[in-house]
C-alpha cells in the first residue's frame, strides 16, 4: 500500500518541474533550485541541504525548469510517503540518467540507509567511491573504511600505524640532524666573522704603524740625505733610505687597500676552495689542477709559484 502511494506521488510530479534561479547581488547564481520567501529571508533547497539568504543579498528569483528541482520534489514526495530503499534506488537511477550526479549520490545513500544490501545498490554507491562496512552495516567512504582498518594516510598512500610511527621517527631524526647542521654552520660562520673582524683590525693597525714609520724618513730626508750625495763610492745610506721608504710605502698601500677597497666575506669561495684542494694534491697532478682553479682569478703564475715553493718529495 505504501509503495503504491509513493508511486502515485512520483507520478503527480510533472516531468519538467518548475525550478528557480536565484541571482545574488554579488553576481553569484544558484541555478535549478527550489526557492521560497519566508519573511525577510529566502529559503533555498538543493541536493545535499538548504540555506537561507537575507533579502538584501538577493537581486532576483527567476522561474525556470530543471531536473534538479524535479529531483527535490520527488525526494520530498518519497520522504512524505516514507518510501523504502527500492523507491530511493529508482530515484537515484533516474537522477543519474538525468546527469544529476550529486542528487543521484544523495538518493543512493538514502537507499543505503534503509537497506545497505539492497540488490543493485552496490554498483551505484561503489561508483561514488563508497564501500559497505560490515561491522558498521552501512556505506562509508573509502578513507573512513581504511581508517577503521587501522591504516593511516601518509604522503598520498595508506600505511599501517607501525609503518607510520617508523616514518615519523625517521623524519624526526632527519630533522634533528638538519637542525644540528644548521647550528654547526651558524657557529662556524660566527667564528669566521670573528676571525675576519680580527684580521681587519690587524690590517688597520698595520696601516697606522706603517704610516707612522714612513713619516719620519720622508719628513727628514731633505735634511740628512743631501750630504751623502757627494760621498764617493756606493751610496749605501741612499740605498738603505730608498729601500726603507719604498718598503714601508708598499706595506702602507697594501694595508690601506685591504681596509678600504677589498670586499671581505665569510662565504666560501668556490675558486679559492678549489685551489686549496689542488695544493694538497699529489705532485704530478697538482700543477694542472692549480692552473685550472686559478684561471678564474687571473692568477696565471700561481701554479708555477706553488711548484717552486713546494717542499721536495721525500
Amino acid at each position: 500500500m505504501r509503495a503504491a502511494a509513493t508511486l502515485l506521488l512520483l507520478l503527480l510530479v510533472p516531468a519538467g518541474a518548475l525550478a528557480d534561479d536565484v541571482h545574488l547581488t554579488n553576481g553569484g547564481v544558484f541555478e535549478d533550485v527550489l526557492a521560497e520567501w519566508q519573511g525577510d529571508s529566502l529559503r533555498v533547497r538543493m541536493p545535499g541541504g538548504e540555506l537561507r539568504l537575507a533579502r538584501s543579498s538577493v537581486e532576483r528569483v527567476v522561474e525556470t525548469t530543471g531536473g534538479q528541482a524535479e529531483y527535490l520534489r520527488r525526494a520530498e514526495a518519497l520522504r512524505a510517503g516514507r518510501a523504502g530503499a527500492a523507491a530511493w534506488l529508482d530515484l537515484a537511477r533516474w537522477a543519474r540518467a538525468e546527469g544529476l550526479g550529486r542528487a543521484a549520490r544523495e538518493a543512493a545513500l538514502e537507499a543505503g540507509e534503509r537497506d545497505p544490501r539492497l540488490a543493485g545498490l552496490a554498483p551505484l554507491l561503489e561508483g561514488y567511491g563508497l564501500v559497505l562496512h560490515g561491522e558498521a552495516g552501512r556505506w562509508i567512504t573509502h578513507e573512513e573504511s581504511m581508517r577503521r582498518q587501522g591504516f593511516v594516510r601518509y604522503d598520498g598512500r595508506w600505511i599501517t600505524r607501525r609503518e607510520h610511527a617508523e616514518l615519523e621517527r625517521a623524519a624526526a631524526e632527519e630533522a634533528a640532524v638538519a637542525r644540528a647542521e644548521i647550528e654547526r654552520r651558524r657557529v662556524e660562520r660566527a667564528a669566521a666573522e670573528a676571525r675576519l673582524a680580527a684580521a681587519q683590525l690587524e690590517l688597520e693597525r698595520e696601516r697606522l704603524v706603517t704610516a707612522q714609520t714612513l713619516a719620519p724618513p720622508v719628513y727628514y730626508a731633505p735634511v740628512y740625505y743631501p750630504p751623502f750625495v757627494v760621498v764617493p763610492g756606493p751610496n749605501v745610506f741612499g740605498y738603505f733610505f730608498t729601500f726603507t721608504v719604498v718598503g714601508h710605502f708598499l706595506a702602507f698601500r697594501g694595508a690601506r687597500r685591504a681596509v678600504s677597497e677589498v670586499r671581505w666575506s665569510v662565504e666560501r669561495d668556490a675558486a679559492l676552495t678549489a685551489i686549496g684542494h689542488a695544493v694538497s694534491a699529489s705532485a704530478p697532478d697538482r700543477y694542472r689542477r692549480i692552473h685550472e682553479a686559478a684561471a678564474p682569478l687571473r692568477l696565471a703564475h700561481l701554479a708555477r709559484f706553488v711548484e717552486r715553493m713546494a717542499p721536495p718529495p721525500a
